[in-house]
């Protein structure tokens, strides 16, 4: 082995275990995650990172971005899939889940993110991705695109969630959830503890999918502490209005959404495919937000387009 080899070799493939791990413990998905290799490295400010990979460092790479704060358990099924043909790396954001519970003023700006993600890239000698985003992680797929970090081939942005300025028809959690982090922050640790009694996971039924995902993106607010982190996660990716990134974007991009998600309105993805000169958009009828955590055509369309293939019709 040369020492280039060496230095990038992956580390011996475990289950993940996180602070989160005994949260997962009983749940039925949580096998979803056991033939993902973990590591953790140290951001530049250091921080603990929880690393993900799947598939072979020689394929192809994809850098696969979780939504902000939460379990990178919820796109376990798509980096398996696509760890059929790619080498795949992940990362679960600062802040929640973490690795750093005492760590309680964690630095949460956007290039912090994205310092994060070169430092994943950096570890693995990885110089040039393909992107893929969920749900609030499409904040920081559209921000590293933007700065022009990391080399970029084209991207998917699966149910993308970010703040635009124009008006477009929006469900009850775009309106009412999406915008408040920032109000959130400034009333504090004591109103963060009222929205956690209201937003706090319920322990669901073992073998019950749906309410075993909904039990996940409920994680962080299992207590006042951990929604305040949250609060101040997405409160600071909020600052920026993404849609003025939209028309800069070169790159192809595929906008793939579930017509029927109850959080994220499939109009924005359209209103994404019609701001970003080379998209395609591609929608399947049933399967709500977490579509992608279990839906074989969602990943197939995935697959197909950075392959460069043209997408099954969902």
């Amino acid at each position: 082995m040369t020492s280039m080899e060496a230095e990038h070799a992956l580390p011996p493939r475990k289950a993940a275990t996180n602070s989160t791990a005994s949260t997962l413990q009983g749940l039925s998905i949580s096998s979803w995650l056991e033939p993902i290799g973990h590591a953790v490295l140290t951001s530049a400010d250091g921080l603990a990172l929880n690393a993900y990979y799947a598939g072979s460092h020689g394929k192809p790479p994809v850098l696969l971005i979780n939504p902000i704060g939460v379990s990178v358990l919820l796109l376990a099924p798509l980096m398996r899939h696509l760890g059929q043909d790619y080498f795949v790396l992940s990362w679960e954001t600062r802040g929640l889940p973490s690795l750093n519970p005492d760590r309680e003023e964690i630095s949460t700006r956007i290039d912090d993110h994205l310092d994060d993600a070169c430092r994943i890239l950096d570890h693995y000698g990885v110089d040039a991705v393909d992107l893929v985003s969920y749900c609030s992680g499409t904040s920081i797929a559209l921000s590293l695109l933007g700065a022009g970090r990391i080399k970029v081939s084209k991207a998917v942005f699966i149910s993308p969630s970010v703040l635009i300025e124009e008006k477009i028809p929006m469900t009850n959690h775009q309106r009412t959830v999406v915008p408040i982090w920032a109000d959130v922050v400034k009333k504090g640790r004591a109103y963060c503890t009222i929205m956690s009694n209201l937003m706090g996971p319920k322990r669901p039924h073992h073998g019950d999918v749906q309410a075993e995902l909904d039990y996940v993106n409920r994680l962080p607010f299992v207590d006042g502490s951990s929604t305040y982190q949250y609060a101040r996660l997405l409160a600071s990716v909020n600052q920026v209005r993404y849609s003025d990134l939209f028309d800069k974007l070169s790159i192809p991009v595929l906008l793939l959404h579930a017509t029927d998600d109850e959080l994220i309105h499939v109009e924005l993805s359209r209103y994404m495919d019609r701001r970003i000169c080379n998209s395609k958009l591609h929608l399947v009828e049933k399967g709500g937000h977490y579509a992608i955590c279990k839906n074989e055509a969602m990943h197939a369309a995935i697959s197909s387009y950075l392959a460069g293939r043209q997408p099954l019709e969902g």
